[in-house]
């Protein structure tokens, strides 16, 4: 503009031109890097600076590439990731931040790249070389100051060339002697002079055990003694003075499995050994003894799982253990106790594939489903997969850490590298907002967006609604994070990991406030939350007017309503107490009619038997037979006679016939009676003596039945306005209420009925000396007692 000049960029046949002359958006990023659309040519970024292009175009055989070269407009959101419309090929999305992980693959069309993907084994040497052992025959070493890759195929009949199906383990010891160790092969050193391999002579031990050649992992400790897990051969010792093994085994010691997957030492000096399905042992080296720790599923304390991937030991001395299926195990040696972290904590996946610690102290822990970012201080977790360009899916045993601090962990797929220092947050603070309203699950119509409402009214009939709502961060939109609650309803925030959608069923009329925040995806949280005011109006039947109506309405009506329900209950009771009274008086007039009938006509014709028998006794032999039965009768009609109506209350009076009774007892029964009986003749009629006396005698019945007891109690004390009859005894006692309900008879009713009939009351109950306790009081009425 100041010298009123133009300069052109067109397409030329440089790479470094714009792409197509047909250009259709320009658009500037924060960074000041112009991003320029073309209609058929796809995108050609210009760095100022470096006063170049760059061209982003659609690849067919590139899933990850722009969707269309025709490009209509761009847009760059306040997060920093950067949107691109296209004709016909849809949104594209470009996330323009640092990259956190990078791959190490092999690409089919580039000789110089790994040459396989699914590694087992990772090692760096003394010399800065990288080494990958891959499942498929072969060693690959990456030369960086040749940008160069080495290829080593196993070859078992040349002694000099690598040997085994699969590359299980790399190391190099202090010696800088780099040992390989293999499945179905030979254990061996790489020989860097001659650039080949020498196998390691362990024959004498292979006659014991075929499986000692199956190396699955190498570790030297800090007396510089090199040890060798093999799986299924045991534990290798290697002499190096002698240039010999011992072997530990099940066969020869207390390890728990001959399959070792992991093996470390601590600050003590104590070696630990992590086996498949054996646990985790402890080896005192000086002792040569072992000791298990096995997964116990009735202690938590106990190791979480039995098959050991990882062990390591950290800078602070705590050792960490990976399992299979238990997650990540830290030991407490003071307890020999474990505390684990699973899934349901933060974890990735529960299958630890390997532990390695950064110059922070920070655990970066391998997965089948990502790698884990742990601090052991705080115990916080961070996850990465394939969406933060993690791989999804490692290798046990298959992690390394370089000089520089770089890690590389090896999986399915090919090798993830990370710098610890390199793996920033993503710091956008995310805005949040509401962005569905659904009740009965379907779209509340408003006349705004429902990120702009304030209130919304529900009737009582909305049974179910949900919310939806969103963080505005696309970095990673599927990790972004979310809590929610109903004030007035939910007790605390409901964090709900990447679910952004609430759902409420039967909520209770009344005023509500909804309340959301959200989280990017790197759990950076912004607390200030998006809310919505949510009002659910009551039914009519519930409002505080149609209440008001139908309490006037009851202090109207509800004197007249309960005048009429007492009066009805009272002559309820009237009429049950008049059909009781009639019950008893109905069964005491049977009674005495059976009575008569009994000692008048039956009683009689059996006393005139027994006489003639006595008349006819010299010519009869059995006169005597005769006469005996027929007294035995007479005695037996009596006694019926007695209980259905004892004769005394209408001779002798009431309180002969109580005592009269206990005559009778003392010879049927063990139970000491004590009797305490005043004199209660004339205080009631008849009528009401025959129910007093069957009071007593109920009482008295139950006692010998079912008591077992051997002391009791009667007492019927005249008082001034009332007779009080006590009964107890020292018996078994039992629950009178349970009782009644569990009695098929009518006894303990009865005994309820006959003394509401005299208008009397009775309690159940105990004393300190006695299980069982009746108290009856029956008032006396004066004319009476006169």
């Amino acid at each position: 503009s100041d010298t009123e000049k133009f300069i052109t960029y067109k397409n030329t046949q440089n790479k470094n031109s714009v792409s197509g002359n047909n250009i259709w958006d320009i658009f500037e990023d924060s960074r000041g890097i112009l991003w320029i659309g073309t209609l058929s040519n796809g995108i050609c970024i210009y760095n100022p600076e470096q006063d170049n292009f760059t061209r982003l175009q659609n690849d067919p055989t590139d899933p990850a590439s722009i969707s269309s070269d025709y490009i209509r407009k761009m847009f760059e959101d306040n997060s920093g990731v950067l949107w691109i419309g296209t004709i016909a090929g849809g949104v594209n999305k470009i996330d323009r931040k640092p990259e956190k992980f990078f791959q190490i693959k092999n690409e089919p069309d580039n000789p110089n790249s790994l040459s396989k993907n699914f590694i087992y084994s990772i090692c760096e040497d003394s010399y800065g070389d990288l080494w990958f052992g891959t499942f498929q025959k072969e060693l690959n070493r990456y030369i960086p100051a040749q940008n160069k890759f080495v290829f080593y195929s196993s070859n078992p009949k040349d002694p000099n060339r690598l040997d085994g199906q699969m590359v299980r383990s790399i190391f190099e010891d202090s010696y800088e002697d780099l040992w390989i160790g293999t499945y179905f092969g030979s254990l061996q050193k790489y020989d860097r002079r001659n650039n080949s391999f020498t196998r390691i002579n362990i024959s004498e031990l292979k006659k014991e055990n075929e499986s000692v050649v199956n190396v699955r992992t190498i570790f030297e400790d800090r007396d510089r003694v090199l040890w060798f897990g093999t799986n299924g051969g045991g534990l290798l010792k290697y002499e190096r003075s002698t240039q010999s093994f011992k072997s530990y085994s099940t066969t020869n010691s207390d390890l728990s499995s001959d399959h070792i997957l992991a093996i470390c030492e601590d600050d003590e000096g104590y070696l630990w050994v992590g086996t498949y399905g054996g646990g985790l042992n402890k080896f005192d080296k000086s002792k040569e003894t072992f000791r298990n720790f096995i997964n116990n599923p009735e202690d938590k304390n106990s190791i979480s799982d039995n098959v050991i991937t990882e062990l390591y030991n950290d800078s602070k001395g705590k050792l960490w253990i990976g399992t299979y299926f238990g997650g990540l195990n830290k030991i407490n040696p003071d307890k020999n106790t474990f505390t684990y972290f699973t899934e349901d904590k933060g974890l990735a996946s529960n299958l630890v594939c390997d532990i390695i610690e950064d110059g922070d102290g920070i655990l970066w822990i391998s997965t089948v489903r990502g790698i884990t970012q742990f601090d052991p201080s705080s115990s916080s977790i961070k996850n990465y997969d394939k969406s933060s360009g993690a791989l999804g899916e490692y290798n046990p045993g298959a992690g390394f850490k370089t000089k520089n601090g770089r890690i590389y962990f090896g999986g399915i797929d090919g090798v993830t590298y990370f710098h610890p220092d390199s793996i920033y947050e993503n710091n956008f603070t995310p805005n949040v907002v509401l962005s569905s309203f659904k009740k009965l699950n379907k779209e509340v119509s408003l006349n705004k967006n429902i990120s702009y409402v304030d209130t919304i009214t529900l009737s009582h009939n909305d049974i179910y609604f949900s919310i939806e709502f969103a963080a505005l961060d696309y970095t990673v939109p599927n990790r972004n994070q979310y809590a929610y609650m109903l004030e007035g309803f939910d007790q605390d925030w409901i964090f709900s990991g990447n679910n952004n959608v609430a759902n409420y069923t039967n909520i209770d009329p009344g005023e509500y406030i909804f309340k959301v925040k959200g989280s990017n995806n790197d759990g950076i949280w912004n607390e200030k939350n998006a809310s919505l005011f949510i009002i659910i109006s009551p039914p009519f039947w519930a409002t505080w007017w149609f209440r008001l109506i139908l309490l006037l309405t009851f202090l109207s009506i509800g004197p007249l309503i309960y005048y009429r329900r007492v009066t009805q209950l009272k002559k309820d009771k009237a009429l049950q107490v008049e059909f009781s009274k009639q019950l008893i008086q109905s069964q005491e007039s049977e009674r005495r009619r059976i009575a008569s009938e009994l000692h008048d006509s039956l009683g009689q014709d059996l006393l005139v038997i027994k006489n003639l028998a006595l008349l006819n006794k010299k010519t009869n032999e059995h006169s005597d037979e005769i006469s005996k039965t027929a007294g035995s009768a007479i005695d037996e009609v009596r006694r019926i006679s007695y209980n259905l109506h004892p004769y005394q209350l209408d001779r002798l009076g009431l309180t002969k016939a109580i005592r009269s009774m206990f005559v009778n007892i003392e010879g049927a029964s063990s139970i000491k009676f004590n009797l305490l009986i005043d004199d209660v003749d004339n205080l009631f009629d008849k009528e009401k003596e025959i129910n007093i006396y069957r009071i007593i005698q109920e009482c008295v019945n139950n006692i010998i039945k079912h008591s077992a007891a051997d002391e009791a109690k009667v007492m019927a004390k005249k008082q001034v306005e009332e007779l009080v009859i006590e009964i107890a005894d020292n018996g078994k006692g039992f629950n009178f209420e349970t009782a009644k309900l569990k009695s098929n008879g009518f006894g303990l009713k009865n005994l309820e009925n006959r003394v509401s009939f005299l208008g009397g009351e009775i309690k159940f109950g105990t004393s300190g000396e006695y299980k069982t306790k009746i108290n009856i009081t029956i008032p006396i009425e004066n004319n009476e007692q006169d």
